[in-house]
C-alpha cells in the first residue's frame, strides 16, 4: 500500500492532495474465486458467493488465504424430503426419486419444497397386466389377478424391467376331484368332465362347488328307438331291447356313438329247431309248425324247447269227404277214394286242400263184365248179369270175377190180355 502526498499553498492555505494506489489493479491478486475491492490507502479480498477462506470471507493477500468452496448441503439447506446436490460456489437442490419440484422442473427453486410425484399418471408404467398404486414418494406396481412377475413375485416397478405373464393356476390342482381345468390368460375355469355336471347346471363350476354325476338317463330319447338308458356314476350305457342288436354287431353302446338298435332277424340262427318254420318279426320272432306238423299244446305257436309232432289230420271225422279215406303219414296224409270211386281229376289220391271230392267209377263204360254179360251200375260198385238165354255157370243172378255166362234152356213166360193165349216156346240157341 502506497501512499504519495502532494502539499501545495494557495491563498494562504496549505492544501494536501494525496494520490491513493489501487491494488485491485494487479491481476489476481486475491486469488481463484476471490474478488478485490480497493479502498483509500488499502484493498480488500472477498470469497465470491459460494466461496470461503479458512478464516472467513474477507481477507488480503498478504494473509496467503485461499478461497474454498463452501458445501452448503452440510447446514441442511435445500429443507426436507429434497436432496441437496454441492457444485463449486454453488449448490442445487434436488427432488428425490418419487417426489417432484412444483413447476416440474429439475430443481428446486428458493422457498420450494419438493411435492409427491404421482407416477401413476405415465400411461402403462407397470406395462401389460399391471396396475399402478401411488404413495407419498413412492409407488408399486401390481401383476392383476391370475398373473405374476416372471422373478415369481406379484409386487414390483417399472425399473426392475419385469413383466407380468399369465399364471398357469391348472398346475395346482385348484379345480379339485373330477373337475377339468382349463387355463386362460389372467384367469382359469373348472369344467366337469364328461359325464358330470355342476351343481347348477351350468358349463362351469364356481368356487366350492364340485362336479356331481350327470344323469345322462333323464334326457328322452337319448339312446334312440328300441334302445334302455342304464345310468352309472360320470357315465352311461344304451342298451338294445330284447331282439334288437346295434349296427356293429354290439348290444351295448352310447349315444355318441351315432349307433341305433335294428332288429335281430333271429331265424337267421336256425333258433327254431328241426321241422318248425321261423318267422321274424320286430324285435322278435315265433316259431310255427308247418302244414302237417303241430304244437305240443296243440296253439299256434311253438313255446321255447317245444318241437314240432306230427298232426294226424286223420283224426278229424269226414276229413277226406264221402267215399274217401285218410291215411296219416309223418308230416302229411292222404286221402284215398274207395273202390269204385275216383276224383273229378282222375286220381285215385288227393288231399282235403284240393277240394276234390270221390264220384262213381261207372266201369260199364269199360266193356268190363265180358261178351254176353250186361254190365249194370251201382254207387261204388258194378254187377255182371247174364243176358235171357244165358246163366251163370253158379246158377246165381251175377256173374263173379273171371266167370262168363253159358247158355241155358228156359221157358219164356209171356202175358197178354184177355184176347190172347200164353205161349210156351223153347228155345235152343245155335
Amino acid at each position: 500500500m502506497r501512499v504519495v502526498r502532494f502539499f501545495t499553498i494557495m491563498n494562504g492555505r496549505m492544501h494536501i492532495l494525496i494520490l491513493d494506489e489501487e491494488e485491485c489493479k494487479e491481476e489476481g491478486i486475491c486469488g481463484k474465486n476471490g474478488k478485490c475491492f480497493n479502498t483509500i490507502g488499502s484493498y480488500t479480498c472477498t470469497c465470491d458467493v459460494g466461496f470461503i477462506t479458512s478464516s472467513g470471507v474477507n481477507y488480503t493477500a498478504d494473509e496467503g488465504l485461499e478461497c474454498i468452496d463452501i458445501n452448503e448441503c452440510y447446514q441442511n439447506i435445500c429443507g426436507p424430503k429434497a436432496e441437496c446436490i454441492n457444485s463449486m460456489g454453488s449448490y442445487n437442490c434436488k427432488c428425490p426419486v418419487g417426489f417432484q419440484t412444483p413447476t416440474g422442473g429439475d430443481w428446486l427453486h428458493q422457498k420450494e419444497t419438493c411435492e409427491d410425484e404421482d407416477e401413476c399418471k405415465e400411461e402403462r408404467i407397470c406395462g401389460k397386466n399391471g396396475k399402478c398404486f401411488n404413495a407419498i414418494g413412492s409407488y408399486t406396481c401390481t401383476c392383476d389377478v391370475g398373473f405374476i412377475t416372471s422373478s415369481g413375485s406379484v409386487n414390483y416397478t417399472a425399473d426392475e424391467g419385469l413383466t407380468c405373464k399369465d399364471i398357469n393356476e391348472c398346475y395346482q390342482n385348484i379345480c379339485g376331484p373330477k373337475a377339468k381345468c382349463i387355463n386362460s390368460i389372467g384367469s382359469y375355469k373348472c369344467k366337469c368332465p364328461v359325464g358330470f355336471q355342476t351343481p347348477t347346471g351350468g358349463d362351469w363350476l364356481h368356487q366350492n362347488e364340485t362336479c356331481e354325476d350327470e344323469d345322462e338317463c333323464k334326457e328322452e330319447g337319448i339312446c334312440g328307438k328300441n334302445g334302455k338308458c342304464f345310468n352309472a356314476i360320470g357315465s352311461y350305457t344304451c342298451m338294445c331291447d330284447n331282439g334288437f342288436i346295434t349296427l356293429s354287431g354290439s348290444v351295448n353302446y352310447t349315444a355318441d356313438e351315432g349307433l341305433g338298435c335294428k332288429d335281430i332277424n333271429e331265424c337267421y340262427q336256425n333258433i327254431c329247431g328241426p321241422k318248425a318254420e321261423c318267422i321274424n318279426s320286430i324285435g322278435s320272432y315265433k316259431c310255427k309248425c308247418p302244414v302237417g306238423f303241430q304244437t305240443p299244446t296243440g296253439g299256434d305257436w311253438l313255446h321255447q324247447n317245444e318241437t314240432c309232432e306230427d298232426e294226424d289230420e286223420c283224426k278229424e271225422e269226414g276229413f277226406c269227404g264221402e267215399n274217401g279215406k285218410c291215411f296219416n303219414a309223418i308230416g302229411s296224409y292222404t286221402c284215398t277214394c274207395d273202390v269204385g270211386f275216383i276224383t273229378s281229376s282222375g286220381s285215385v289220391n288227393y288231399t282235403a286242400d284240393e277240394g276234390l271230392e270221390c264220384k262213381d267209377i261207372n266201369e260199364c263204360h269199360q266193356n268190363i263184365c265180358g261178351p254176353k254179360a250186361e254190365c249194370i251200375n251201382s254207387i261204388g260198385s258194378y254187377n255182371c248179369k247174364c243176358p235171357v238165354g244165358f246163366k251163370t255157370p253158379t246158377g246165381g243172378d251175377w256173374l263173379h270175377q273171371n266167370e262168363t255166362c253159358e247158355a241155358s234152356s228156359q221157358a219164356i213166360t209171356a202175358s197178354s190180355d184177355q184176347e190172347h193165349h200164353l205161349y210156351c216156346v223153347f228155345y235152343r240157341p245155335t
